[in-house]
């Protein structure tokens, strides 16, 4: 059970988990993350700034590593973590000039996430992490999406499967402390449902 927090509102630490991408374009800016775990901000080499920064949870938010992102199901190649008021620093740095991009409606990730790690924005996709490892359906819940809190009710596109025992952890890691969510139990779609699949917790068709 989650430890009870004060109220203060919905802040959503992901914002990069939107439903529509443009096409991929621009230059890409390569922060020297290496997916979970790696440290994040473009401030890797070659003088560039340090976008990742951080001191704490709730601090990171993935961004596009590119002026128009991808068309398809973004993965951590696609994005950047970065401090959460360094968004808008990041994107001039990454795209000075905006262009017009292709028109296109990119799939959302909601499995991936970012949280400060040893002071730097790391990256990471639930569907390789520990918070999704499992030995039995029993060990899988589903969830909306990896942001700091569910919204009362979602989509398919917003599910994720997580472990049922990772669930405080991951609030500890993307919410900021003392903070609350809102008191709703999340309404998840009933045709989908989270089972283990080879060690980790995956969305499945529910058998009817």
């Amino acid at each position: 059970m989650l430890r009870p927090r004060s109220n203060w509102g919905i802040l959503l630490v992901s914002a990069f988990l939107v439903t529509t991408l443009p096409a991929a374009c621009g230059s890409e800016v390569d922060g020297g993350n290496g997916g979970s775990g790696g440290s994040g901000g473009a401030g890797g080499g070659g003088g560039a700034p340090n976008f990742g920064a951080c001191s704490g949870p709730g601090q990171c938010t993935l961004v596009k590593n590119t002026c128009c992102g991808t068309c398809s199901e973004p993965t951590l190649a696609d994005v950047e973590p970065v401090h959460v008021d360094q968004v808008d620093e990041y994107n001039t740095f990454v795209c000075p000039e905006p262009s017009a991009c292709p028109a296109c409606a990119g799939a959302p990730n909601p499995g991936l996430f970012a949280y400060c790690e040893a002071g730097s924005c790391a990256e990471a996709d639930v569907a390789e992490h520990a918070f999704s490892e499992c030995t039995t359906a029993a060990d899988c819940t589903l969830r909306l999406g990896l942001s700091c809190c569910e919204p009362c009710a979602g989509g398919v596109p917003d599910l994720v499967a997580v472990a049922s025992s990772s669930l405080q952890a991951i609030y500890d890691l993307v919410c900021p402390p003392e903070f609350g969510c809102p008191p709703c139990a999340p309404l998840y779609p009933s045709e989908w449902k989270a089972d283990c699949v080879t060690g980790h917790c995956a969305v499945v068709p529910a058998m009817p």
